[in-house]
């Protein structure tokens, strides 16, 4: 029998341990390194279950160069993320929430850190009480500052659509939906507030008017019906400023979010009414996705007539 140098076996033995490793997405870094990162995560939780901007502060770098990139848009600064995400979004739009994470995986490397898992998120629209459940993954980045960690970074997004043989059809509408709701989201970011009352020609819609109109169809007709439950709004007629209209716009795109999540090929076929009409859900998705890209259409001519770039064609 031949046996094996200690040189080889050593190799071994650091390969098997490399493979087990990461196959159990397991965390690197000193241990008390990873605690401490491990509590700020739990700390972050408790700011989405609370608001409590009194948390975030304490978590967060005070910096101008942190940042959070979420479904409903890109905050840059401490000031926007404090504000925009944990006092509007998680404060007013929700009464109650309940952030859940799993697989949280931890890697630090000197005096940088970013860990990642996977998240539930369970909610209550604060105006109407309605439900909303959400599924994604999230990672995060965090960086020593006078010997504390602190977050400077946080991307997250839904779960990708898997691409299974069995919901192939909503897979199909959610992608649809999710590029096209980026793109006007983007859009209402870009235009000047001064430009929100911008008409393109007489008698068609403000620049402003094209977004309520967008966020309250999308209770109205779309979302709404495929959710089982009737939802009105008269945003394009009451708001004006571009802050109001942006957060109106983020209100109706969460709750259709939860539509587009939530859907299956096998319910996609239930039958449910929209105006006055029988239709099937999936109809109802796409019928969304259409009219959404109707008006980012004009939406697109707005932001070029006013020298801007629209989303969907930066970079080209």
């Amino acid at each position: 029998m031949r046996f094996m140098s200690t040189n080889t076996l050593i190799r071994i033995l650091i390969l098997t341990a490399a493979i087990s490793f990461y196959a159990a997405g397991q965390t690197s870094g000193a241990q008390p390194e990873v605690e401490n990162i491990r509590r700020l995560i739990a700390e972050y939780v408790k700011a989405v279950d609370t608001a409590g901007l009194a948390i975030v502060k304490r978590i967060w770098s005070n910096s101008p160069d942190v940042s959070f990139i979420h479904p409903l848009g890109h905050e840059r600064g401490f000031d926007q993320v404090s504000q925009n995400v944990f006092r509007k979004l998680m404060g007013e739009t929700f009464s109650e929430r309940k952030l859940s994470i799993k697989d949280v995986s931890i890697h630090i490397y000197g005096d940088t850190a970013w860990a990642e898992f996977y998240w539930e998120f369970a909610a209550k629209f604060r105006k109407d009480g309605s439900p909303l459940t959400t599924k994604g993954r999230e990672t995060q980045i965090y960086r020593k500052e006078q010997g504390q960690w602190r977050l400077v970074h946080v991307h997250y997004s839904g779960m990708p659509a898997t691409g299974e043989p069995g919901n192939p059809l909503s897979d199909d509408a959610r992608q649809a939906y999710n590029a096209v709701r980026d793109n006007i989201l983007r859009s209402a970011e870009k235009m000047p507030a001064e430009k929100y009352n911008f008409r393109p020609a007489p008698r068609v819609r403000t620049f402003g008017q094209i977004l309520g109109h967008i966020a309250q169809e999308q209770y109205l007709y779309f979302c709404g019906p495929v959710k089982g439950e009737q939802k009105a709004a008269d945003i394009e007629g009451t708001k004006t400023e571009k802050s109001d209209l942006i957060a109106a716009l983020k209100d109706s795109f969460a709750y259709c979010d939860s539509a587009y999540d939530a859907m299956t090929d096998a319910a996609a076929q239930e039958i449910v009414s929209s105006g006055g009409k029988r239709v099937m859900k999936l109809r109802l998705l796409w019928m969304n996705v259409v009219h959404d890209e109707s008006h980012y259409g004009n939406i697109v001519t707005c932001l070029r007539i006013n020298g801007l770039v629209p989303p969907s064609t930066e970079g080209q």
